[in-house]
């Protein structure tokens, strides 16, 4: 019986989704992690969609307190977004269901992609299985905030195809303008897909090039170019920084070399795979051994391609090799860290929109291979062949399985970072951040210190140092957070955040007297900032000078002092006292009328209401307080004494921030 093509067609279909579930539906259950609470959980943006504000203002990308959109231009990004968070609300799991069902979709497409080039589904099912299982795309797929990359993939797909089957000639301007319209969306959804009108390039060299494939070319580029023109009108630059890495041009393009050649390592070997390259390196001279490595493979594979370009009238899978190969370069050309400078040198993110150029050149490689050396055989070493091609398979699966492990939590995705980079400032501070919101105190502890050691000298010192300081007073010790402060500054520190970790600590050890002046002088610097104002009353009033007292009333108008901040210095005072009922009541009746000055009285209301083992109001702070970076360890501390989760399935509209 004759096979029917729809139907075996559809049975790969079935098969590839079934692969793609199988394999990420523990994801169901995996939390938000790192720059996640930043551009989704607290990112107010998102809450009422509005694609006009996230194109005229692109620092829409990050919350509030990030003062800047860091380089970022990604208007239907953010507005896909606040589509997502309206209807599946801030529960992680939810959004990872989503990144699923889209990653299954790009595998779709891609299948389909293939399918129009060599008409084999056998060949596209192959190349589709390799895009859809490699580990170096989990990254895109498992961070929630990279879900940029997921659904700019897609609509790339969507515009080769379309530009694809325009080449056929039949109604080419309706293929071109729909694919027109997809790049220019993916374009806005994340920046690398600026590389569609080369992609298109390419594909119709391979169909040799017709009028009507220029066309499509200049009308894919005018989409490129009115992104670019917005990107400028709005951001003021084609880079996320103005300076290359390691000072100069020649630097930057010689620790790209390197860069490159460790893409292609982790393509095609995806082991020791890590969320962070901090410790990748800057190459300064051409005889560096890992320059001169790399530049060589780099010429070796360009020859390769060379040989497959003289090669592409007679060797049958040629063509798609090249195409494969110029995908892969092509897609990293965004990221090359060159000319248009990013804030991170390696990321594996980078790969996801590569890999179908990956995917098509080793399946294509894969079939050269058994035509040549194999079609001729016994059908016993055919067999060998195909079973090496699915032990392959097999082993993509596997590394993807236990790469997905490790973004389980936040916990988990740093540990996994610590065993490629042990001695990473960034690996040991994010695990200690990661451990001190589980209330494992004294283990983070140890970790903010192997930071502050391993940053001893450079420019993250003083950070870790404040850091660690912070850490000392959440666990309540804090002559250990003045003493760690006092590294830095033996005197009263000049750093705000240094001065009020300094001056925190100088209140809980009941320095009330030198907290109040450190307070008051913290306020001299920064006047206008009411958090200092709320601490330096609350200082003078806790030390009972009548001297101090009355300066720090004149830091506001009379009105406003007993509006706000001497009810609540009072307040803070009745519960530090015991008096924990009345000063909840009079913080509540302060609340009632006024924002708070500080989420730190959210996290006193907080412990007063867990005091009196009201959980629910307790809880309800907690998650409040979550929304400011300052509060928000703390804030997850109280949730965790309470065993009460940041986020529940009850509600859709679940979010930590009113």
């Amino acid at each position: 019986m004759k096979k029917s093509p729809a139907l075996w067609y559809t049975c790969m279909i079935i098969f590839l989704v079934s692969i793609v579930c199988l394999l990420f539906w523990p994801t169901h259950r995996y939390e938000f992690v790192y720059d996640d609470y930043l551009s989704i959980e607290t990112n107010t943006a998102l809450r009422e969609p509005n694609i006009l504000q996230y194109t005229t203002h692109p620092e829409t990308a990050w919350a509030s307190q990030v003062k800047d959109a860091g380089g970022i231009y990604r208007p239907f990004g953010i507005w896909i977004s606040a589509q997502e968070l309206s209807l599946l609300g801030m529960h992680p799991g939810r959004w990872h269901i989503v990144s699923m069902g889209v990653h299954i979709l790009n595998t779709v497409l891609f299948f389909f992609f293939v399918s129009l080039l060599v008409r084999k589904a056998s060949m596209a099912c192959i190349a589709a299985l390799i895009f859809a299982l490699h580990p170096a795309g989990t990254e895109a797929i498992l961070w929630i905030t990279q879900q940029t990359t997921l659904w700019a993939t897609s609509l790339t797909l969507v515009a080769l195809i379309l530009f694809t089957k325009s080449l056929a000639g039949k109604q080419p301007w309706l293929y071109i303008s729909g694919a027109t319209i997809a790049s220019f969306l993916a374009i806005c959804t994340k920046e690398q897909a600026i590389i569609i009108p080369l992609l298109a390039a390419v594909i119709s060299w391979q169909q040799r090039p017709t009028r009507i494939a220029w066309r499509g070319i200049i009308s894919l580029s005018v989409s490129s170019s009115v992104y670019l023109m917005l990107r400028i009108l709005y951001l003021g630059s084609f880079s996320q920084t103005e300076t290359p890495w390691g000072g100069s041009y020649g630097s930057a393009i010689l620790t790209m070399i390197r860069g490159v050649t460790h893409y292609i390592k982790i393509s095609l070997l995806p082991y020791h795979l890590t969320v962070n390259y901090d410790s990748f390196g800057t190459s300064y001279a051409i005889s560096d051994s890992g320059v001169l490595i790399s530049g060589t493979a780099i010429m070796a594979i360009l020859w390769y391609m060379w040989r497959l370009w003289r090669t592409e009238h007679t060797a049958k899978y040629a063509p798609l090799q090249l195409l494969g190969i110029s995908w892969f370069f092509i897609a990293l050309i965004p990221v090359h860290n060159v000319f248009n400078p990013l804030r991170e040198i390696i990321n594996e993110r980078f790969l996801y929109i590569a890999l179908p150029g990956l995917a098509l050149a080793v399946t294509a490689a894969g079939y050269s291979i058994f035509d040549t050396y194999f079609m001729q055989k016994a059908r016993a070493v055919q067999l060998g062949f195909i079973g090496t091609t699915f032990l392959i398979l097999l082993s993509l699966a596997y590394q993807s399985h236990t790469r997905i492990k490790d973004w389980q939590n936040e916990e988990h995705l740093w540990r996994a970072a610590l065993r490629v980079h042990p001695n990473d400032v960034r690996n040991h501070h994010n695990l200690a951040v990661a451990l001190e919101k589980q209330n494992s105190s004294d283990e983070a502890l140890r970790e903010y210190q192997i930071a502050l050691d391993l940053a001893q000298g450079n420019s993250m010192e003083k950070r870790e140092i404040i850091t660690l300081g912070w850490a000392y007073l959440r666990a309540r010790q804090p002559d250990k957070a003045i003493s760690t402060i006092a590294q830095i500054y033996p005197n009263l520190p000049d750093n705000d955040e240094a001065a009020f970790v300094y001056g925190n600590a100088l209140l809980d050890k009941q320095a009330y007297q030198e907290a109040a002046s450190a307070f008051m002088l913290l306020t001299a610097r920064t006047p206008k900032d009411n958090e200092y104002v709320l601490y330096a009353v609350l200082a003078a009033t806790l030390a009972g000078d009548t001297k101090i007292y009355e300066r720090a009333l004149l830091l506001r108008s009379p009105a406003e002092m007993q509006a706000l901040f001497v009810p609540l210095s009072e307040a803070r005072k009745k519960i530090l006292a015991g008096q924990t009922k009345d000063g909840i009541a009079l913080t509540t009746q302060v609340l009632r009328k006024y924002p708070a000055p500080s989420p730190f009285v959210l996290i006193w209301l907080g412990e007063a209401f867990e005091h009196i083992k009201d959980q629910a109001s307790a809880a309800t702070l907690y998650k409040i307080a979550y929304a400011s970076p300052f509060t928000a360890i703390s804030a997850l501390q109280g949730l965790h004494r309470l065993q009460i989760p940041l986020y529940t399935s009850a509600s859709a509209g679940d979010s930590p921030a009113p």
